[in-house]
């Protein structure tokens, strides 16, 4: 089966301390995955480390069943990420958000329009 984003046998340290040991999903097109737990039981690492922003010591990842590290830069050009630091300005509207933000990176032939019909919203 095809997946749009599959983890398998992932292991993650943070200095000495072992956040994730043998995690595995996947995801199709459409479906979500909510992340729950206390603080510093590696929530966030583990988007970070999905999206490349930090290093896992095992497991793979794949997007669209292709090897993210095969194409790290490709992988990276099909998303955004959205931490809970953000850099979001309040005083700018989510359109304006998004247009300086996309003006920090490449951006693909996509219009907004076409991405948030896409999403539904």
């Amino acid at each position: 089966m095809t997946y749009k984003l599959e983890v398998t046998d992932l292991l993650l340290f943070r200095g000495d301390r072992c956040l994730i040991n043998g995690l595995s999903f996947a995801l199709e097109t459409s479906e979500l995955l909510l992340l729950e737990g206390a603080n510093g039981s590696g929530k966030t690492s583990l988007l970070r480390a999905i999206a490349g922003l930090l290093a896992f010591e095992e497991g793979t990842i794949q997007w669209n069943s292709q090897p993210v590290a095969a194409d790290r830069q490709g992988f990276r050009e099909q998303f955004a990420w959205l931490g809970h630091r953000t850099g979001l300005k309040l005083d700018l509207t989510p359109i304006e958000n998004l247009r300086f933000d996309t003006s920090l990176r490449p951006r693909n032939q996509r219009t907004f329009e076409e991405v948030f019909e896409r999403l539904g919203i």
